[in-house]
């Protein structure tokens, strides 16, 4: 069962971050919900995303975090002002119904619940997105509209150079706390049209904070070795849960509006199987399974930063042509032709014997296609001509002919 405070943020950020460190996963989970549904309308199965996408994305080895939460939400405001395939994509990258500007309304769903789950003084998860299109570029009011009501979108025009890059780098730290110094790096190509942002800021007590003196060195077993690090010590009463080849254990946040799920392998079987697990019903299994009990923990202190291009990892889940020169965004600025061109995550994670600081920031960059450059020259082999092969170093003819009434070769030459 989810804690009894737990149902408002469980919708709001089941999935929204995860964090891998030598031997230990960690997520920040909802619990059981396996998607965000509006009544009759588009799904997002948001651990499945989450998985899929740190699949995709993390490194092979070493401690890493994303924020899934974050990029589905750019991605997400990009794929209203997208059609044909280039929606498709998106939305089967993002596990989302493939529904238009119907999708905004589970983010605003979301949205609504972290404005809830974050009205407390012991816990707070403050959130933003932002559009910040290039001075001049007018973009469709229908999209404006759509990332107003479903994103809480702000429209914020600005230079793409070096002034615009401090301009939106100054705003990430300040909704960051801090925690997110510079998200865009520089330069800010000469094409870039728009970039779209969202900052996530979380930062929670423990329902029970370990006690500082209780904190003592212990053995990690690091992949590369043993190392000695800060263990941070409790025993209470805990969830926690016994499955094939791991543990959990569910650490609540003040008020239990959150909770840290610490998803544990058995030595035997080691961290890249679960990881496979992630988004596949792992976390589901794991709240069914789970059973309060008088519980010994010693969990170790750690902070974790990550730079991520998601780039390569959304191809590979399937939205290559929002990427490509066949990208079609035309809901988002009716005369200029756009595509993704970037699309960048910074986030860092904090954990103590107090509780837990996390911040995220992702900016997807749109830059105008370029639409393809008449030929210099024509040539049209359309009367009767010679051909010669030849070895390219010693230029010697292989073959030499004309052709003066072409035939096509039987099967073509990859039938050879």
């Amino acid at each position: 069962m989810l804690h009894r405070f737990g149902l408002k943020l469980a919708v709001a950020l089941a999935g929204a971050l995860v964090v891998s460190g030598c031997m230990t996963q960690l997520l920040l989970s909802g619990g059981a919900l396996a998607a965000t549904r509006l009544l009759g309308g588009p799904e997002w199965r948001h651990p499945e995303f989450a998985g899929a996408l740190f699949r995709a994305a993390a490194p092979a080895e070493g401690d890493v975090a994303l924020s899934p939460y974050g990029a589905a939400s750019v991605l997400a405001l990009a794929y209203t002002g997208a059609t044909n395939e280039t929606a498709r994509g998106m939305a089967a990258a993002l596990c989302l119904d493939d529904r238009g500007t119907e999708v905004a309304g589970v983010f605003q769903k979301i949205n609504r619940a972290l404005v809830a789950a974050g009205a407390d003084d012991g816990i707070k998860i403050a959130f933003s997105n932002s559009i910040w299109p290039k001075t001049g570029l007018k973009l469709e009011q229908a999209f404006i509209d759509t990332a107003h009501r479903g994103f809480d979108a702000d429209v914020i025009p600005v230079a793409m150079d070096e002034s615009g890059r401090a301009r939106i780098n100054a705003f990430v730290k300040d909704k960051t706390s801090g925690m997110i110094p510079e998200l865009i790096p520089p330069p800010i190509p000469a094409d870039a049209e728009l970039i779209l942002v969202n900052t996530l800021h979380f930062k929670a007590k423990w329902l029970d904070e370990f006690k500082r003196g209780e904190t003592a060195s212990r053995t990690f077993h690091a992949p590369g070795g043993d190392v000695e690090v800060p263990f941070m010590r409790r025993t209470g009463a805990y969830r926690i849960a016994q499955g094939a080849g791991y543990a959990a254990l569910y650490l609540p946040y003040w008020r239990e509006t959150a909770e840290m799920v610490v998803l544990l392998p058995d030595a035997a079987t080691g961290l890249a199987p679960l990881a496979k697990r992630l988004g596949r019903g792992l976390l589901e299994e794991a709240d069914r399974a789970a059973e309060l009990k008088q519980v010994g923990v010693a969990l170790p202190k750690f902070s974790v930063k990550s730079a991520l291009e998601f780039n390569e990892p959304f191809v590979k889940l399937g939205m290559g042509t929002a990427f490509s020169s066949l990208a079609e965004f035309p809901g988002i600025a009716p005369d200029v032709p756009l595509r993704i061109s970037r699309v960048l995550q910074e986030v860092r994670v904090d954990v103590d014997e107090a509780g837990t600081e996390a911040a995220a920031a992702t900016a997807a960059m749109m830059m105008r296609l370029s639409l393809p450059q008449p030929p210099e020259a024509e040539f049209v082999a359309d009367r009767p001509f010679l051909f010669a092969i030849r070895e390219r170093t010693t230029g010697v003819i292989l073959f030499l002919g004309r052709v003066e009434r072409p035939a096509a070769a039987p099967g073509g030459a990859d039938a050879r």
